[in-house]
C-alpha cells in the first residue's frame, strides 16, 4: 500500500495480520499477530537525526488465555430477557467477571516481537500473568543489536537539536540497565516474579518504577 498525502508519501509495501479465537470454550484463547515490512515515512515529517532509526519492519504477536469464554455465554443465555431494559439483571456485572476470569487473572504471552531499522534490530518475548486485583507477574527478554550505533547517531545530533538531547537521556539509561553479550547484543532480562519488585538483569528498579513494596505480613 502507498498513500499520497499533502505532507508526502507513506509506503507500506507488505503487511500481514493473523487472528485466532478459541470460541466459547472453557479454555478461552485469543491470538493476534501483525507485521509490516518496508514501512517508510515521507521526508521531513520527522527530525533529520531519526533517519535510519524509524523501524521499517515491525512484528507484534500476542496471545491472551487463561480465561473462560463458555461460562459468561451460558450465564447470559440463562439471564437474558430481551423484553426488558437492561437485558440482564441490574448488578449482575460482577458475576460475569467472575465467570470470565475464575482465577481473577489472565495470561499474556508475547512471542517473537521485532522492530528493525537500517541501524538496529530489537526483538522481545515474554509471558505475564495479569492479576486483576494486584500487580502482574512474569518475565520478558529484550535483545537489541546496534544500540551503540543508535546512541552515536543521536549524540551527534544532540549538539544542535533539543529533541535529540531529550532522547539521549533515555538511551543512556536504557543502555545502563542492559547487559552486553559477546556478539555485541544488549540484553534486558525483565523479572516481575517477586511481589512488588521489578528486576532488570538482576538490578532492582522497583523504586524508580514507582512500585509500592508488598504489604508486611500480619503479626
Amino acid at each position: 500500500m502507498a498513500v499520497t498525502t499533502g505532507i508526502g508519501n507513506f509506503a507500506l509495501p507488505a503487511a500481514n495480520v493473523s487472528v485466532g479465537l478459541s470460541g466459547a470454550s472453557k479454555e478461552g484463547r485469543l491470538r493476534e499477530a501483525f507485521g509490516v515490512t518496508g514501512f517508510a515515512l515521507p521526508p521531513g515529517i520527522s527530525p533529520p537525526w531519526t533517519e535510519g532509526l524509524i523501524p521499517s519492519t515491525m512484528k507484534i504477536d500476542f496471545t491472551l488465555d487463561g480465561v473462560d469464554l463458555e461460562s459468561p455465554v451460558k450465564l447470559f443465555l440463562t439471564q437474558a430477557d430481551l423484553s426488558k431494559d437492561p437485558v440482564i439483571p441490574a448488578g449482575s456485572e460482577m458475576a460475569y467477571m467472575a465467570a470470565f476470569a475464575p482465577n481473577n487473572s489472565m495470561k499474556i504471552t508475547l512471542a517473537d516481537g521485532e522492530f528493525t531499522s537500517p541501524t538496529y534490530s530489537l526483538t522481545y518475548e515474554g509471558a505475564f500473568n495479569v492479576n486483576f486485583m494486584g500487580l502482574p507477574t512474569g518475565t520478558a527478554t529484550i535483545k537489541m543489536k546496534g544500540l551503540d550505533d543508535v546512541i552515536a547517531k543521536v549524540q551527534a545530533a544532540a549538539a544542535t537539536d533539543p529533541t535529540a538531547q531529550q532522547a539521549m537521556g533515555g538511551l543512556v539509561a536504557f543502555k545502563g540497565f542492559g547487559k552486553a553479550d559477546a556478539d555485541g547484543t544488549t540484553v534486558w532480562a525483565i523479572d516481575l516474579t517477586q511481589p512488588g519488585k521489578l528486576l532488570v538483569n538482576g538490578i532492582d528498579l522497583s523504586a524508580m518504577a514507582g512500585m509500592a513494596p508488598p504489604p508486611a505480613p500480619a503479626q
